[in-house]
Formats: C-alpha cells, sequence, structure tokens
C-alpha cells in the first residue's frame, strides 16, 4: 500500500531516489514535513472550504490516482516546480525531450506544455523544439506518417491550458506512424526502444500513443501490458490536458534492433529484451539442445518461409538436405494476422532459424540461448545491411551467427539481366540512386534457388554438386556451434525423474494410463508392468485403447491390455530391449477403415497424445493392420521417427521411460481445447503439412469478379446408401450459379485425396463419412452439409461443430420428407417419418437407426429449395 501523503507528492520510481541517511529519525521528521507543505498537497484554506477531490485508486493499477480538475487543482496549478526540460536533437535515429516539473499534454493540439516558475530569457526558437517521436529520424518514407508534437517552455502566469486530469506516474509519447506493421520495424523502431525507455519505471509508467492504430495495439498488447501496467492512451484523441510529474517525447534509440546500454541508467540490454519476452510470452526453451557423439534427439531447424519477395525457390530441397543431415525442419511464414505467441513458442521450440534477409528474421528474438541464426544474404552488396539488421543483434542476444551469401547463378536477377549488366557488376551504383531504386532491384525482384545453382549448368544441377556440399558444410557447422564436448550423455526430455502413474478409467470416450518410470511391455502377452519402489497395494487396470468406449460393436475386436503394478521385489520379466524414448500404445481396430472413425478415433487422438514428443515417440500397436498403416503412412511418420511396432508379435520384453496405454480422445472429429493443450485448428494444420498442401485460404470473391474466378465446389457422391438421386441436376444448378463444379467419391489414395479436396472452396455431401475430408479444405472454406430425415443430432455432432473447430464456414441443409426416399418405403403417417430421432442415439438403439435412416435413405434435392444453400456459400467466399 502507498502512505497517501507520499502518494500525492511523488511517483514510485520517485521515491526510491530519497535513500536513506545517517540521521534516519531526524531525516524522517524533516522529510514528513516538507511532504506535509510539498506543493502537490493542497492545505485546507482558512475559511474551512472543504476540498473538492475526486480520487481514483484502482487495483487493476490504471494510475496510482487521477485528479479532475477541481478547486484542488487549481491550487496545484498556482505553485510549480522547476521545469527540467532536456531535448536531444542531435541523435542520428531520434529526437527526443525528456522533462520533469509540471508537464501538460494536450492532444488535440499536439502540444506539450512545460510550466516554469522561474523567469527565463530564452528567445522563441529556443524555448520549443518540434519532436516527431518515431526513431528513424532522417527517412523521409517513415516519418512522413508520423505526427510532429510542439515541446514547449512556457512561464506560469501565461495563458496555458489547465489541467483535467493529473496522472502520479511518468510518461512516455511515441508514434504508431512509420513503418509499423513490418515485423522488424516494429521491434527495432518500436518495442525494443519502448522497453528500454520504460524499462527503469518497472511498469509505473503511462504509454501517450500518437497515430495510433488499434490492430498494432492488440496484436502487441502481451508485451505492451508488461511494460505498462496503465491503460495506453490515444493522445491524438483526448480533449482533456493530461498532466504529468514527467514526461519523455520520443524514444532513445541508437542502434538497429538493438540497445546501447551505456545510454541508460539501469544499463539495459537486449539479454534483458529478450528474458522479458520468454516471460511476457511464456516460452519455456532458456537453452537450445545440446549435442554430443550420443544425438539421441534431433536439433530443430525453422526455415523462414517467403511468398512474394526473396522467395527461396527451392524450399522443397533445402528442407530434405537438412532433413538428411539429421535435423528435424520446421517451414513457417509470419505475417500481420499470425500470432504473436503461438508464432513465438514455434521458433522457442527451435535450434536454428534460418531465412533471406527480411523481417522474417526478427524472430530470432524468441530462440533459445545459443541457438543459431543463418542468413541468407542477398547479391547486390547487402553486407553491411546484413551485419547490422540481424549479425550483430544476434551477438547481443546470445545467439551464433552464420551467413550465406548468395552466388549470381542463385539469384533470379540473372534471369532478368545479362551478367556484364551493372546490376552485378556495380550494385552500389543503385544504391546512390536512393533506397526506393535499390530496394526494387534487390529485394523486390530477387528470388532465390540456393544451394544448388552455384557453378553447375541445368544438367549437372540435377546431381548433387558443390552447392549441395556447401550448404551441407552450413547447416553441419551448426552442430559445432551446438556441440559440447564437456556433456558425457545426452539425455532427452523424457528424463525420469520420478515415478508416476495416472489411470482414468472414467473418461466417457477413452480408458487411458500415463505412466513414467520403469515400464516394462511384454507384448504377446497383452501385458504392461509398471515397476515400483512402492510397497503399497498392488494394482491392475483392463484397457482397451481404442477411442469408441462403450460401443460394443467397436471395442469388441479391440485387444484387452493388462496394466499392473508391481513391487521391485515381485518377480518380473527381465528387459530384454531398453528404449530411451517415451511409447504410446493404441489399437488399429474397432472400425478402423471408415474414413471418419479412422480420424476421430484414431489419427486425431494419437495427434492429441504424441505431438507433444516432436517425433521422440515409439508406436506399439496392437490389432495392427498392414493396409491401415500404409494408408496413413505419411502421418505416422510425421508423429513418430521410429518405425512403428507391432507389440501383438513381440516375444521380447520392451522396457520404457515412460508410456501412455490408449489415447487422448475428448469430441467427435475434433479436439476439445478445455482438456489439450492442442486445438484442431493445430491438427489441420499438421495435415497441410504432412501432406504439402498449397492452398491456406479459400478463395476470397469480389462480387464484380464471380465470373471471371469462379469459386471451386467438390460433391462428395456415394454409391451405395445416402446417394444423391438426382446429381446432375444439382451440377447444373451449381454451375449456373457460378461454380466450378468436381464430383468424386472418396478414393483410397489419400495423397491425392488431400490434394484434390484442399483445390476447392466448398465441399458438399449427404452426412457420412466422405465429409470428413473437409480436414484438407483450406481455411475459411465451406461445408455443406445435407441433413437426412432424422440426422439432425449425428450431423451436428459429427461435422457441424468440427467444421467451426477447423475454421470452416458450415452451412446444414435440412432435406424435407419429400426429398427423403423414406417417403417411398413408409406411410406419411408412419412414426419414421412423423417423429425421427432428433437427440442422441444410446448405443443400444443404433443398430435400428442406422438401418433405418443412415442404410435406407437416399436424397433428391429440391433444386429450387437449395438454390438459396448454394447462393449463401457463395455470400460466404464474398469479401
Amino acid at each position: 500500500m502507498y502512505n497517501p501523503i507520499l502518494a500525492k507528492s511523488f511517483s514510485h520510481y520517485e521515491r526510491k531516489t530519497f535513500g536513506w541517511c545517517a540521521f534516519v529519525v531526524m531525516l524522517i521528521v524533516v522529510f514528513s514535513s516538507c511532504m506535509v507543505f510539498k506543493n502537490h498537497l493542497y492545505p485546507q484554506s482558512a475559511n474551512g472550504d472543504a476540498m473538492n477531490l475526486q480520487l481514483s485508486i484502482k487495483a487493476s493499477a490504471e494510475d496510482m490516482f487521477v485528479i479532475k480538475d477541481t478547486t484542488l487543482l487549481k491550487k496545484l496549478e498556482t505553485e510549480k516546480k522547476d521545469a527540467e526540460p532536456m531535448c536531444n536533437v542531435l541523435e542520428p535515429l531520434s529526437d527526443y525531450c525528456e522533462t520533469k516539473g509540471d508537464i501538460r499534454v494536450q492532444g488535440n493540439s499536439s502540444t506539450i506544455f512545460v510550466v516554469s516558475s522561474h523567469d527565463f530569457n530564452f528567445s522563441a526558437e529556443n524555448n520549443s523544439w518540434i519532436i516527431q517521436p518515431y526513431p528513424r529520424k532522417g527517412n523521409a518514407g517513415a516519418m512522413s506518417s508520423v505526427k510532429s508534437w510542439t515541446v514547449k517552455l512556457v512561464q506560469d502566469g501565461e495563458k496555458i491550458p489547465k489541467c483535467s486530469v493529473y496522472h502520479g506516474y511518468p510518461a512516455v509519447l511515441f508514434s504508431l506512424g512509420g513503418y509499423s506493421g513490418n515485423h522488424f520495424h516494429d521491434f527495432s523502431d518500436l518495442l525494443v526502444p519502448i522497453f528500454s525507455n520504460s524499462r527503469y519505471f518497472n511498469s509505473e509508467v503511462h504509454f501517450l500513443a500518437t497515430d495510433y492504430k488499434s490492430w498494432w495495439i492488440g496484436k502487441y498488447r502481451t508485451l505492451l501490458n508488461n511494460m505498462s501496467k496503465n491503460k495506453i492512451l490515444d493522445i491524438d484523441n483526448e480533449n482533456e490536458v493530461q498532466c504529468f510529474p514527467s514526461v519523455t517525447t520520443g524514444l532513445k534509440s541508437h542502434k538497429e534492433f538493438g540497445i546501447d546500454s551505456s545510454k541508460f541508467p539501469n544499463r539495459v540490454s537486449m539479454r534483458d529484451f529478450r528474458q522479458f519476452l520468454r516471460s511476457s510470452l511464456s516460452l519455456n526453451r532458456v537453452e537450445s539442445i545440446k549435442m554430443n557423439d550420443d544425438i539421441v534427439t534431433r536439433p530443430r531447424l525453422l526455415i523462414m518461409s517467403r511468398k512474394k519477395s526473396r522467395i527461396l525457390l527451392n524450399e522443397d530441397d533445402v528442407r530434405q538436405m537438412a532433413e538428411d543431415i539429421g535435423y528435424e525442419v520446421v517451414l513457417a511464414e509470419a505475417n500481420l494476422s499470425t500470432n504473436l505467441t503461438k508464432f513465438a513458442q514455434i521458433v522457442n521450440s527451435c535450434d536454428v532459424i534460418m531465412g533471406v534477409h527480411g523481417a522474417g528474421l526478427t524472430n530470432m528474438a524468441f530462440l533459445p540461448n545459443n541457438a543459431v541464426l543463418i542468413q541468407l544474404v542477398p547479391l547486390g552488396a547487402m553486407d553491411y545491411l546484413a551485419k547490422r539488421d540481424f549479425g550483430d543483434p544476434a551477438g547481443e542476444m546470445n545467439i551464433k551467427y552464420l551467413d550465406y551469401k548468395i552466388g549470381v547463378n542463385e539469384s533470379s536477377l540473372v534471369e532478368q539481366y545479362p551478367l556484364n549488366h551493372k546490376v552485378f557488376k556495380d550494385p552500389s551504383s543503385f544504391f546512390r540512386k536512393g533506397w526506393g531504386v535499390f530496394r526494387a532491384i534487390y529485394l523486390d525482384k530477387q528470388n532465390y534457388d540456393s544451394f544448388f545453382a552455384r557453378s553447375f549448368s541445368k544438367h549437372e544441377q540435377k546431381k548433387l554438386g558443390i552447392g549441395a556440399f556447401v550448404s551441407c558444410f552450413i547447416l553441419a557447422a551448426t552442430f559445432c556451434f551446438l556441440f559440447k564436448p564437456e556433456i558425457r550423455h545426452f539425455r532427452v526430455d523424457f528424463e525420469i525423474e520420478q515415478e508416476k502413474q495416472i489411470c482414468n478409467v472414467l473418461h466417457p470416450r477413452a480408458d487411458l494410463c500415463e505412466m513414467k518410470g520403469d515400464i516394462r511391455i511384454h507384448g504377446n502377452s497383452s501385458t504392461i508392468f509398471f515397476v515400483s519402489i512402492d510397497e503399497g497395494k498392488n494394482n491392475s487396470w483392463n484397457i482397451r485403447p481404442y477411442a469408441r468406449k462403450g460401443d460394443d460393436r467397436a471395442m469388441g475386436s479391440v485387444t484387452n491390455l493388462i496394466v499392473k503394478k508391481v513391487h521391485i521385489s515381485q518377480q518380473i520379466p527381465i528387459c530384454t530391449r531398453n528404449y530411451t524414448v517415451p511409447a504410446v500404445v493404441f489399437s488399429t481396430k474397432g472400425y478402423a477403415g471408415n474414413h471418419f472413425h479412422d480420424f476421430s478415433d484414431v489419427l486425431i487422438p494419437l495427434f492429441q497424445t504424441s505431438r507433444r514428443f516432436n517425433g521422440e515417440v515409439q508406436f506399439l500397436i496392437t490389432n495392427k493392420m498392414p493396409w491401415w498403416i500404409k494408408k496413413f503412412k505419411p502421418v505416422l511418420q510425421r508423429l513418430s521417427k521410429y518405425e512403428a511396432i507391432d507389440i501383438d508379435k513381440e516375444k521380447d520384453v520392451l522396457c520404457f521411460p515412460s508410456m501412455t496405454i490408449g489415447l487422448k480422445a475428448n469430441k467427435e472429429l475434433s479436439i476439445n481445447t478445455s482438456e489439450s493443450s492442442y486445438s484442431m485448428l493445430d491438427f489441420t494444420k499438421f495435415l497441410k503439412s504432412t501432406y504439402s498442401l498449397k492452398r491456406k485460404f479459400a478463395v476470397r470473391l469480389k462480387k464484380d469478379q464471380r465470373r471471371k474466378n469462379k469459386p471451386r465446389l467438390l460433391i462428395i457422391s456415394r454409391s451405395r446408401t445416402r446417394r444423391f438421386t438426382n446429381i446432375e441436376a444439382i451440377v447444373t444448378l451449381a454451375k449456373s450459379l457460378g461454380f466450378k463444379v468436381g464430383v468424386e467419391e472418396t478414393r483410397e489414395n489419400l495423397v491425392q485425396v488431400a490434394k484434390k479436396v484442399n483445390s476447392f472452396d466448398v465441399l458438399m455431401g449427404v452426412h457420412g463419412a466422405g465429409l470428413t475430408n473437409m480436414v484438407f479444405l483450406p481455411e475459411n472454406a465451406s461445408v455443406i452439409q445435407i441433413v437426412g430425415l432424422g440426422m439432425e443430432w449425428v450431423s451436428k455432432q459429427d461435422f457441424e461443430i468440427p467444421a467451426m473447430d477447423m475454421n470452416l464456414k458450415y452451412l446444414g441443409y435440412k432435406i424435407s420428407v419429400n426429398e427423403s426416399s423414406l417417403i417411398q418405403q413408409y406411410p406419411l403417417e408412419h412414426h419414421v417419418l412423423k417423429d425421427p430421432p432428433g437427440n442422441m442415439i444410446s448405443p443400444k438403439g443404433w443398430a435400428s437407426y442406422r438401418k433405418v435412416y443412415l442404410d435406407q435413405q437416399d436424397v433428391k434435392i429440391d433444386v429450387n429449395r437449395f438454390r438459396g444453400t448454394l447462393l449463401k456459400a457463395l455470400e460466404l467466399l464474398t469479401s
């Protein structure tokens, strides 16, 4: 809590400066006397008039106190501290003013008044300063969008605006104009300078933003909230006069994407900034992987993709080569819509970041210490810029740095200019013509076919050549940085710290056991031993590792595994094969082979259960079906680096440091985020990466371009049950509305299916397994589910809710009785037509329900009635 007298006179940071002296008692008395009569404390008037004081003290700490313009404030305005303006307009990157005393900020006139009670004889030009509070001074392109502020030294008694609101904390004023929105400049021009200029105040500071951009504040709100406990003021739109004990106008900045510690009283550094990022964004990894010859876990390499300029044209080749060397490779692209926290966590999980010179490399700030940055330096004498923007900052951040200079034959410029052109011979001549000219050629027009082009003809490039060798050398060199010979043995993150066992047999969807310690599985006896030093009661559990609990038909074919907790003194099988990675045990029986259940019962639960291991996990499969493994091999290989083991055929005793028996499942064809650290959107992105699906987003139409840029509609046909009986009429209708239509029945080759579906914008079908393929659609695509008679509940659970979880648009078309083939099998008064089930069907009643509503029902769409649904789908695709 604050002493109320002290609080009215001084901000928290000012009170710290008083210190303590030898004559403690005497000084306390003196200070107390001074503070009682301090000019910010209003003594009650002799005539006994009551003070009209409005105080607002909030636990949320928007302000220590706020004083509205009242009798007290009028008294405050008559007694002034000495004004202490200090303005520096000689720094190369930024102008700034630091002012203390009675400081009044009038937002709608862009003026800051520094009120002094002393006479001064400054000339007009020496008592006011024009400050553009953005640290890219001299850059006309950036500064043209930055508002100018006048800092004006005035004498008490002049005609000056009176305070409307008094704040107890200091303020920092900066602009969100300039190059904000560019990731590099967001950090180099704003976040890093804001941090270094405000860290001294320990969040007891107000941020005043001119040229306010709400989307920018929203993107970086987490960081800004940790720098200041107060709401950021859109100062341009403040009609009231805001008064502060001190104001810094502009941001002190001395280097690109860095901090000159010697310029700040608390010697704040870029390492402090990185620690701040880790704390604010919950980045768990402080240190990168440390390796020796006994490599167990592969280092993670993040390749920063670019889609507009400076594109790495042979990205897939680079990725494959890196994986061959021994990296686990992650491809990612950041843009304005990227969630900062999630992307930061992806970067933090990696040990090496690689990319062409550009804003994406700014994300190295999220890397763990001793990680490695590989910068691909473009053609065009870019060495200086590359070193200044990323090479030097990397060193300040405790990140190792490597650069790879692009050769002429690796640049797309070689296809635009002859080799003797001064683009290649004299890049500096273009720089002298101005940044715009230089940028247009060397940054905007240049792409790269790196690593394989140097020194080879087109024919020779098909062979593994010196370019590949060079890249291998660069990538392998990062191992040297990561190599720590003093570490005798590398243990994976799953090292057993203490034994642990949790078995949950109460979840409605799946039984699950998670164990850490000495775990032994004797495959052909279907028994798993959890060896414990605990002398308590021995326990055992029966687990069927398939996520369709309660469905006797599905679970009847799934092997029952016995999980036994045994004391170490008991007779237990001896390990014949030891593993250092965790294991996950699951079944591929049940309804495996049905496309919907393959995903809902196995693949999505397997993703939830194993993704956190980053491939360092061993799959043990009971009821293993080779054809199923082959079909989903790309997914299984992305989740585990090791070949799956058919545990039913294992005669050996396999031993693991931890094991999960069963799969985490909590929602049909989706993930319940309240029970999982992953979401369905995470899963669909994982699939798109696994199957190299190029389309991230569905087409966005403009009303006047619908006919030119036709959206693609895929109709899932069925040949046995729930068929469309008038598919031609539906296709004709869709084409007449402007769709390009495809009709497909689900095929076995999942790679082809995935690429096919991803090329469409709308997926349509009767409720059934084929709609499962919506997992491959690009984001913001639409799903039209034809809801048959009696299918409302299953349609909602199986596809409507999952579609929205996948960030897809959903449209349901409920057929009428006349559109169902059941009308030809039952009289209109029959309960099948008159009273179809609308709620959840019990497992016992499922067979009879399925026989009628799923197996006997076909659909004949009323195209006139359905027209409105297709028009709505077009509307959802229209921007």
